[in-house]
């Protein structure tokens, strides 16, 4: 599987969580050119919704609470396998 860059839009967008749990960015795919990345807890993490990552045309933007599950879905057929539940 090919490597794919996190932008540096991304990296600052989730620059709180990076900090705080380390890079832990999970790529999803690419959808009609905006690709999107999971931020993954730790194992021992208890947290509410998860933050999902937009990126298109230089931009990104942060999606989390009930929507992030609407968005997650156009990546993922079952939001299982990546640790959504």
């Amino acid at each position: 599987m090919k490597q794919i860059t996190i932008p540096k839009e991304v990296k600052q967008e989730a620059q709180y969580l990076i900090n705080r749990y380390g890079d832990r960015l999970k790529y999803l795919g690419d959808v009609d050119g905006q690709k999107a990345w999971l931020f993954v807890y730790p194992e021992e993490v208890t947290n509410g919704y998860p933050f999902l990552y937009l990126f298109k045309d230089g931009k990104a933007v942060e999606i989390t609470g009930s929507s992030v599950f609407d968005f997650a879905e156009l990546y993922v057929e079952n939001l299982d396998e990546i640790g959504i539940e």
